[in-house]
């Protein structure tokens, strides 16, 4: 678990840098770790929620 921790700690410090997002008329300025942390959130959201359609699909059937 510290070691998990550490890898942690030294990917976010090694991604602080500010990066600029623009989408449609927004543009945020965000540190690119917590840009990289949302995309992999979004990420798993989709996912889980697409197991749990396809698995309600196929019990139905």
């Amino acid at each position: 678990m510290l070691a998990l921790l550490a890898l942690f700690l030294l990917f976010i410090f090694q991604n602080i840098q500010q990066v600029e997002v623009s989408f449609l008329f927004w543009t945020i300025s965000t540190p690119r770790a917590l840009l990289l942390f949302a995309a992999l959130s979004i990420g798993i959201i989709i996912g889980y929620l697409l197991a749990q359609t396809k698995r309600s699909y196929s019990i139905n059937e």
